[in-house]
């Protein structure tokens, strides 16, 4: 897996050329239209699609961020970003926050429930799947079950 050099160097200089240009004036003072932009221009450079992470709670990709729109939609913040600071586990699906997950473990056997915050294609799930398989490696437990709800 990985992202092919050419792809790389298009998005690092979207990437750069975006700094740049925050670099001149906080980002927070940056007109909507103008922060919608540099994200559609950095959502169409040339990336591997279809990327599907189970992030743990607190992973440090979820923090630190003052307006977290990029990473979630409104309508699903709350299932995240949940009171007292806790942040719940999250399925990232091409770097947004698309679900979140939980797991269960007994002896020999683990259990990841994944709640999508809306339907996923075949082959997110499959990816999910095979993220699941790979959190029961390192748990060392030969018996798993992915739930989606």
């Amino acid at each position: 897996m990985g992202t092919a050099p050419a792809s790389a160097r298009e998005a690092m200089d979207m990437v750069r050329a975006g700094l740049a240009y925050l670099a001149a004036a906080d980002a927070a003072q940056l007109p909507a239209a103008t922060q919608a932009e540099c994200l559609r221009e950095l959502e169409q450079a040339t990336t591997n699609r279809g990327v599907v992470r189970l992030l743990p709670s607190f992973d440090p990709f979820l923090l630190g961020h003052r307006n977290r729109d990029h990473l979630v939609g409104r309508r699903h913040y709350k299932r995240v970003y949940k009171d007292q600071g806790w942040l719940a586990p999250v399925v990232l699906v091409d770097g947004r926050i698309a679900g979140t997950w939980s797991y269960q473990r007994g002896p020999g056997k683990l259990v990841v429930d994944v709640k999508m915050f809306t339907p996923f294609s075949k082959e997110t799930r499959t990816k999910a799947k095979e993220e699941g398989h790979d959190l029961a490696r390192f748990f060392e437990t030969p018996d798993i079950a992915i739930r989606f709800g």
